[in-house]
């Protein structure tokens, strides 16, 4: 039962990289648009 807990734990963890890296992606993808808008 235990090791089957971390796995769960390991999962949660990687679903919050997951999330964390997509909203770095889409920051960096409008930055990009709105320098595009100013030139």
């Amino acid at each position: 039962m235990e090791h089957l807990k971390s796995k769960q734990k390991n999962q949660r963890l990687l679903n919050i990289q997951l999330r964390l890296q997509l909203r770095v992606q889409i920051y960096h993808g409008y930055q990009l648009v709105m320098e595009f808008q100013i030139y």
